[in-house]
């Protein structure tokens, strides 16, 4: 860095104090400053390599938080967090955001992050001080200006930077090119990239500095006791900023605007030649914090609150009737989810979510309003109760009469004529008049029960119309009160409002139904639809009216319909209000807001509430003011940016942030197995500050997927899972959407005699055994026939001894042929349990559906095995018992109608009726599998014997499909045509055009 120049430049420098809200010259001043010897150069020195060390932790402590409340009087949608509802700290000094959207707050020798819902403190127990400023850097790190020293904190871990010692840091800033800057309390300024760190001061002008800004243009500027520094590209002292009052606490660039906050001097911009200072409703409170959002920019205002600045310099004050916890903002932060988080060194912490709404200064006394009529540039306006009241000039009047008189309520409507003649309704004394400055009642009957006059209007021809409570019409016309005759049609009509358009055209309004008046006539239009009711009428901003129903939106000029929209309003919403303004429709319901584009070729109404981040306190109502369009809800007066545009909350994120089996954390989580008997814990961190937040899990094993499932705590734990695969998928959720799915996959290992060695060296037993079972037997047969022959050849005479021999060994013979197909039996189940077994270990479904086929290939056979074994006999096989035991277990559990015809006294030998039997596990396996049928599965089935031999019919009301393709590639049509033309000598006949069809013939 160059040396600071030592000739003498002195100038003139004007500064101009301007109204910002009038923009009118205040005064101008001038001063002399003197660049030169008396300033100095500035020292730079190489302080050292930078190096880092980490520092412990005493203990590290978390406790969940409760839902942060509201103040009960609060005005904007603020809620708010101290001590007594679960803050470590009385109050907040400073506060960021984490790079994963966690906020950290600051403390005595400890920092505490909070994630919406678990509070996690960090102590160190000496060596950290107490934090004067969070800075998220480029690359991360949450970089940390304590009184002894700087730090920074990155995934939970706290390093200190050892070069400079423990000199006390007042803030921390990173430039454009990644650079590190640190002002200090005595030390002047450190920087430092990642090799060297450097300090740079200056002896006679400042050792202590305070804070750092840069503009677009890449100059740095400074902040010292004297004044603000300006360094340019070269790296030069310009010139010192020296005559604003009091100490500067912040520099931060705004939009390409130096702003500059000071210890009880106010809110400064730069403006050429010098800071100028800006009105923000309190200029002499002091400014500590900034932070931007795409309103403007937020700015901490001590003792003031907290100041949203606009571009063009407007500003609003919030303060503690708002519901911010207090008015002694200390830093602001703004995070990733809409929300505005103010730390109160004394109160605690308020979060804020920005509103689209602004408070109306012009309307803020006025009360809750119902009504406004606007007559060039005076605003007519009606409340609930009181008198009615108007603005000129910015000014609030009430419409007061000096005659003594009972107090009239309910003035919720009224008709303005012009300033001199204006109608108003009321519910107990008749109509109420506005002229030559004085308020009159119009008592037009006596009658107690049409004492009341509702919504007042006037048509062209100098009628003034009321109706009563009980609906019935009437109007004056020079001092002469007319009313409908009883015996008039309309008379017992309910009338539910009146609305006059533009061009004075005047209109009732009745269910399905209205009138407009004509010169000595009402003309009446009705919906052609009896169901048609209209909801909601007002007038349109050109000519006619606007009518609302349930299904379209209309609007009419006297019998005509000019436009109509489809709208979808439901039964379950009330419409409060609705206005035109600006080529847009507002309506004001019982459940939010809608907003209809009356510039689109087909208007659809949006409906906004407060999952979009609006805060609408109570239902409320749109009026036109010569300020603009205005909402008035609760009492309190909001009004809209011109080009008013509500955006909905931010998704949240989520994320994995440890894995644990049983006590023991898992530091590489790419990979993860264990036992049957361990438990596998997860901790979640979920960063979800929107409406109507949760978080969601799944776990997804061999079988596929599943539902997810709301979790309420920070950990998911799981036990005694079967083995295999799995993955767990978690995320969040709130009214803007579902955030990004994070996963984690692991396996579950088998016990020992689970595995697929141990079943198979079972089934290489049973082989065995059953082998060596079947020698012996064989044998023992063998040397019995050969004593029988023996028997015979030698001894004729013995006959009869020999014949109860041979009965004897047919005896044993049968014992064993049961023993033998009691085994054979047992054999098969085995079988299809090892298919079953190998199945469910399978991930291929191609393996899958293989072995599925295999298995009921194995139970057709076994189901006729089973049937010629419980019927002892061997050599035929009745055919309807053993096809419908067959189908009957194919088509268990799944939706499928069957329809079966077999002659009940039918016999098939063995082998046929083994083969007719796989032939049809075959066709009934297809159509399960490749019939495409939306109403459900239906089979047909026809066995009949004739002279030629055995017919046999199936069919489904499956699609056709392509014989070629099939016959070619399909394993089970080749099975199909072997089993009968090779099993049962026959032959088939195939149809696939329309429903699918086959039929068999052969011979027993």
């Amino acid at each position: 860095m160059d040396k600071y120049p030592t000739e003498k430049i002195t100038y003139d420098a004007k500064w101009v104090l301007i109204d910002s809200v009038q923009s009118k010259r205040i005064a101008t001043f001038s001063s002399e400053m003197t660049k030169g010897e008396n300033i100095g150069g500035f020292k730079l020195s190489l302080k050292g390599k930078t190096d880092f060390k980490e520092i412990a932790f005493e203990h590290i402590s978390s406790k969940l938080i409760p839902k942060m409340p509201q103040k009960d009087d609060a005005l904007l949608d603020i809620d708010f967090l101290n001590k007594k509802k679960g803050l470590v700290e009385n109050g907040v000094y400073t506060l960021d955001q984490l790079y994963d959207g966690r906020i950290i707050l600051s403390g005595d020798n400890k920092i505490h992050v909070y994630d919406g819902l678990e509070l996690k403190t960090f102590y160190v127990n000496s060596g950290f001080g107490d934090v004067r400023d969070f800075f998220e850097g480029q690359n991360g790190k949450m970089w940390i200006a304590t009184t002894e020293g700087c730090f920074y904190f990155k995934d939970d871990r706290l390093y200190q930077l050892t070069t400079i010692g423990n000199t006390g840091i007042w803030r921390c800033y990173e430039d454009a090119k990644g650079i590190l800057w640190l002002t200090t309390f005595t030390e002047g300024v450190f920087y430092f990239d990642d090799e060297n760190c450097h300090n740079l001061r200056n002896d006679v002008l400042f050792t202590e500095c305070k804070s750092f800004a840069e503009d677009d243009d890449g100059n740095l500027f400074l902040s010292a006791p004297p004044g603000v520094f300006k360094f340019g590209k070269t790296d030069t002292l310009l010139y010192p900023f020296d005559n604003i009052p009091g100490q500067t606490e912040k520099l931060f660039n705004w939009n390409g605007n130096i702003l500059l906050g000071r210890f009880a001097g106010g809110l400064y911009m730069l403006k050429e030649k010098g800071f100028q200072q800006l009105k923000i409703g309190k200029e002499h409170n002091s400014i500590y914090s900034f932070d931007t959002t795409k309103t403007g920019l937020w700015i901490c205002s001590y003792g003031g609150g907290i100041v949203h600045l606009k571009q063009d310099l407007e500003y609003t004050n919030y303060n503690d009737k708002h519901g911010i916890i207090s008015g002694n903002g200390h830093k602001i932060c703004a995070d990733n989810f809409g929300n505005l988080w103010i730390g109160d060194i004394a109160a605690g912490l308020s979060v804020f979510r920005e509103s689209q709404l602004k408070l109306s200064v012009k309307y803020e006394k006025a009360g809750q309003l119902n009504y406004s009529v606007v007559k060039g540039d005076t605003t007519f306006i009606f409340q609930s109760s009181g008198s009615p009241r108007m603005i000129v000039q910015n000014k609030l009047f009430e419409l007061q009469s000096p005659i003594s008189y009972d107090n009239p309520k309910y003035h919720r409507k009224g008709h303005v004529i012009n300033a001199n003649n204006i109608w108003i309704e009321t519910f107990t004394r008749g109509p109420l008049q506005f002229s030559n400055n004085e308020l009159n009642f119009y008592k037009y009957t006596d009658i107690p029960q049409e004492t009341n006059a509702h919504n007042p209007i006037s048509d062209k021809y100098g009628r003034i119309w009321f109706f009563n409570f009980r609906n019935n019409f009437s109007y004056l016309y020079n001092d002469t009160v007319h009313s409908f005759s009883k015996t008039n049609e309309i008379s017992a009509a309910s009338v539910n409002s009146t609305v006059i358009d533009r061009q004075h055209e005047t209109y009732f309004i009745f269910d399905n139904y209205y009138l407009w008046v004509e010169k000595n006539q009402l003309s009446k239009y009705k919906f052609n639809d009896s169901a048609t009711n209209i909801i909601y009428a007002f007038e349109s901003q050109d000519r006619g009216v606007w009518l609302v129903t349930s299904t379209k939106l209309y609007k009419v000029e006297q019998g005509n319909i000019i436009q109509e929209f489809p709208v979808n309003l439901g039964y379950d919403i009330d419409i409060n209000n609705g206005i035109e303004y600006q080529q847009k429709l507002y309506f004001s319901t019982s459940k939010g807001i809608l907003i209809g584009n009356l510039n689109a070729k087909h208007t659809a109404l949006q409906f906004y509430d407060e999952s979009y981040g609006q805060h609408f306190i109570n239902s409320g109502a749109f009026f036109e003011t010569s300020e603009g369009l205005m909402y008035s809800s609760n009492s309190t007066n909001y009004t809209l940016e011109e080009n008013w545009n509500i955006e909905t909350s931010k998704k949240g994120e989520i994320s994995i942030i440890s894995v644990a089996i049983d006590d023991r954390e898992v530091a590489d989580s790419s990979s993860l197995t264990l036992e049957r008997d361990e438990a596998i814990r997860f901790k979640i961190r979920s960063i979800n500050w929107g409406k109507e937040a949760s978080n969601l899990f799944r776990l997804i094993d061999q079988s596929g997927s599943k539902e997810f499932t709301a979790f309420n705590s920070n950990q998911i734990e799981f036990e005694n899972l079967a083995p295999g695969n799995y993955t767990l998928e978690v995320k969040t959720r709130n009214s803007a959407g579902d955030s990004e799915v994070r996963s984690v996959s692991f396996y579950v290992n088998p016990y020992w005699y689970e595995s697929k060695s141990f079943y198979f060296l079972i089934l290489v037993v049973f082989v065995v055994l059953g082998y060596l079972y079947y020698r012996r037997r064989i044998k023992r047969s063998q040397v019995i026939n050969e004593q029988l022959e023996k028997a015979v050849t030698d001894k004729t005479e013995e006959l009869r001894q020999e014949k109860l021999e041979v009965e004897q060994q047919l005896n044993e013979k049968e014992l064993l042929l049961k023993e033998i197909n009691h085994r054979v039996k047992n054999n098969m189940q085995m079988v299809n349990s090892l298919v079953e077994l190998q199945k469910s270990k399978e991930s291929s479904t191609e393996n899958k559906e293989s072995l599925t086929q295999i298995s009921q290939r194995v139970k057709a056979l076994a189901f006729a095995h089973q049937h010629l074994y419980l019927q002892s006999q061997y050599e035929q096989i009745k055919v309807d018992d053993y096809l419908n035991l067959l189908i009957g277990k194919l088509v268990s559990n799944l939706a499928i109608k069957t329809q079966i015809e077999i002659d009940d006294k039918l016999m098939l030998p063995i082998e046929k009726g083994q083969a007719l039997g796989l032939v049809l596990n075959e066709l009934i396996s297809n159509s399960i599998k490749h019939a495409k049928v939306e109403k459900g599965l239906e089979l047909k089935l026809t066995i009949v014997q004739n002279p030629s031999g055995i017919e046999v019919v199936y069919s489904d009301n499956g699609l056709g499909f392509d014989l070629e393709k099939s016959v070619k590639k399909s394993l089970g049509m080749t099975l199909i045509d072997s089993f009968i033309t090779r099993q049962l000598n026959g032959r088939f006949e195939l149809n696939t055009i329309g429903n699918y069809s086959i039929k068999i013939n052969f011979e027993i």
